[in-house]
């Protein structure tokens, strides 16, 4: 198999060498991309070899995990899970049924399993006999026949492709997490069997990728390689390091992110893959559920994608097709409220629902609580105000606009109230805060900030900061003082302003020292209570007061040299708390260092969250905290994802000094947006880093 692989290899290189690849910022222009961020709604398509097990081994139900996982759940060896294949022959699978069903539903493509991590192809492959080819009495290739489905009914098609392969000789290991770092001959069996996908199955619309733990190098590789054969083919973000074009957040959570993102969904709870022991309860409170994710998702700039285990003869069971049905249904009725839409123009979130923009109409999506008084209220948007709301009376003030709701509305969960208002409307979003007077400080704290996916994997993944947004006051403000700490030295910082972007180049112009900002001389210079502890903390972006609220008991008193050379285990992290006393409001420069991953919350509020750059074992940094009056609690958590040890340090920066640099706006008028985000040296989707960094507005 090795000489197969490196023949496709070198064809594969011959090839790329000779193609062109499409830009990320253009592909965000086409049309292929738009239809995608406007179909909302999509099927993920679980099946393989794992069906025919349907989640029992040994006359035993394996309920530790989901179907799909049996092989690993049920500690079965490869040989003979080998066997499973001579008896798979799922006669009832029909492709042209599937995407009919999904039609139906309201869905707008396909996304199928082509090889899962089990490494067991579902498409005829040079790589592998290990398909459902050749190692099948059906001899079928499933890939091909649910691609040609597909686009019979005018489905769009995309492949689920798992990076890791417990079949292949490459493949090494098999962990509880799913997250093992790929190795060079199975990233090559990858390439080749992503090639032969590429090649053989015509247009797709996007390429999830799932698991493995890549290098920027090998992320890097396939991104391309996907790209210079299927410019438009979206990326999913779990390929790792920042290498993608949509990010998918955890299962059935849905987060605001300003690039295009996707929340992914199984039928039931824990499970992908179907389970013959399933409890299913009922239909009308499932579809009611699944109802509500869609348009929770959509209603905040997501794509929805709702996940599909066929049974062991390759069928939807009755159960889920009743539940799409349900939601295709009310698709049918209120489908304008779904595709093609904007997301709520909103950052907050209304506990009766949520909104949904297209043109001047936005629709109130009445998926939430009925409010006691009957009245729901939108918030005034600057330059905007709602003219008429079908169904139902309006009063504009100068607060909001009130709207009356019935409590019917609102009673029954599977056919979700809509109501369409008409809006004069003249902006998508609005700033947290207005700055009216000179001298004010900008930062994270009242800034409007955007936000995307980065990490390495899957674990790391984490709701990133990229850039940050303030309205100014042009005619009061002319001068902007950008301050900064020693590790954005030599960085580059674009500020966007009147639709001009001005890039800046951090260095050592001038310093200053932080007493500019009114930090108390009797405010302690140090800090006090430091406490520390270890804990098994697998995603990093688990909420980081909720484990340290949990493992408050095992904190325990320490010092500077307590955190050095500290012994952890892969996606361990070590929880540092200490103390700063202020004797009234203001800011102090602390000092940190941290492993793979880092984050500091202040009084409960993160500040800064990243993942180091790959490789980096330790990393030295300053924050820029804005204290309180009194006692500050501050936490630094250090994620380590692949070490075995770990320095950590939690300090006052002796310095207490930032660099500065001024950039001169000219004159101007009227409230004006202003923007920074880093340069071209940063990824889109990687954290901004701007946890050292203030902006002071200036008159002169």
């Amino acid at each position: 198999m090795r000489n197969k692989i490196y023949i496709i290899l070198a064809t594969i290189l011959f090839s790329v060498m000779n193609a062109s690849a499409i830009s990320r910022e253009a592909l965000m222009t086409t049309d292929a991309f738009k239809k995608w961020e406007g179909d909302k709604y999509s099927m993920m398509v679980h099946f393989g070899l794992y069906s025919h097990l349907g989640g029992v081994w040994k006359n035993a139900q394996i309920t530790n995990a989901g179907g799909e996982m049996i092989q690993s759940a049920a500690g079965i060896y490869y040989d003979i899970y080998e066997e499973i294949a001579d008896e798979f022959n799922p006669q009832g699978f029909d492709a042209d049924a599937i995407a009919q069903t999904a039609k139906k539903a309201g869905m707008r493509s396909v996304i199928f399993t082509a090889k899962y991590h089990d490494g067991f192809c579902m498409f005829d492959t040079e790589t592998t006999e290990f398909n459902s080819v050749d190692a099948t009495s059906a001899g079928r290739d499933y890939v091909r026949e649910m691609a040609e489905a597909c686009r019979r009914e005018g489905l769009k098609f995309g492949l689920y492709f798992s990076l890791l392969d417990w079949h292949s000789p490459f493949g090494g290991q098999m962990s509880s997490h799913n997250a093992d770092k790929i190795s060079a001959d199975l990233h090559n069996q990858n390439i080749a069997q992503i090639y032969e996908l590429i090649l053989k199955y015509g247009d797709l619309s996007e390429f999830w990728f799932d698991m493995g733990s890549l290098t920027p190098e090998q992320s890097q590789e396939i991104y391309n390689l996907v790209k210079r054969f299927q410019p438009t083919c979206m990326v999913s973000d779990r390929l790792g390091n920042d290498a993608f074009d949509f990010a998918v957040t955890p299962e059935n959570v849905c987060h605001h992110l300003d690039d295009p993102w996707q929340s992914i969904a199984p039928m039931f709870d824990g499970t992908y893959g179907w389970r013959s022991w399933e409890e299913k309860g009922k239909v009308s409170d499932k579809a009611a559920d699944k109802l509500k994710a869609l348009t929770y998702t959509v209603s905040n700039g997501g794509n929805y994608i709702l996940n599909i285990g066929l049974n062991n003869n390759g069928e939807i069971e009755s159960f889920e097709k009743e539940v799409l049905n349900k939601v295709g249904e009310w698709l049918k009725k209120n489908g304008q409220a779904i595709y093609d839409t904007a997301p709520s123009p909103f950052d907050n979130e209304f506990a009766w629902g949520g909104m949904t923009v297209k043109d001047k109409t936005v629709y109130l999506i009445l998926n939430g609580e009925y409010p006691s008084n009957g009245e729901i209220v939108i918030p005034v948007l600057e330059g905007n105000k709602m003219e008429k709301c079908k169904e139902t009376t309006i009063k504009n003030t100068k607060t909001g606009t009130t709207v009356k709701v019935k409590k019917e509305w609102f009673s029954d969960k599977n056919n979700i109230k809509v109501l369409e208002a008409t809006y004069k409307y003249k902006v998508q979003s609005p700033n947290k805060m207005q700055t009216q007077r000179k001298g004010i400080v900008l930062d994270r704290n009242n800034a409007l900030i955007e936000h995307s996916h980065s990490g390495f994997d899957y674990y790391t993944n984490y709701r990133s900061e990229t850039g940050y947004s303030w309205a100014i006051n042009r005619s009061q403000i002319k001068n902007l003082h950008i301050f900064y700490s020693k590790e954005s030295l030599g960085k580059t910082v674009i500020l966007s302003t009147e639709g001009k972007d001005i890039s800046i180049k951090l260095d050592k112009t001038v310093s200053a020292e932080l007493n500019f900002l009114d930090v108390d001389a009797r405010t302690e210079n140090r800090i006090t209570e430091m406490s520390f502890c270890k804990v098994a903390d697998k995603m990093f972006d688990t909420d980081l007061m909720d484990i340290v609220n949990e493992n408050r008991a095992l904190l325990k008193d320490c010092t500077t040299e307590d955190l050095r050379g500290i012994k952890v285990r892969p996606m361990q992290s070590v929880i540092v708390k200490g103390v700063i006393n202020a004797s009234k409001e203001g800011y102090k420069m602390i000092e940190i260092e941290a492993g793979n991953g880092v984050e500091v919350v202040l009084n409960g509020q993160t500040v800064m969250k990243h993942m180091n750059p790959y490789g980096t074992k330790s990393r030295v940094e300053t924050v820029l905290l804005k204290l309180k009056k009194g006692r500050n609690e501050i936490i630094l958590r250090s994620f380590n994802r692949f070490e075995s040890k770990m320095d950590c340090y939690l300090g006052l920066d002796p310095k207490q000094f930032l660099y500065r640099k001024t950039v001169n706006l000219g004159k101007g008028k009227g409230s004006k947006s202003i923007k920074l985000w880093y340069g071209p040296e940063s990824s889109p989707h990687h954290d901004a880093e701007m946890h050292n960094f203030i902006v002071l507005t200036k008159s002169e």
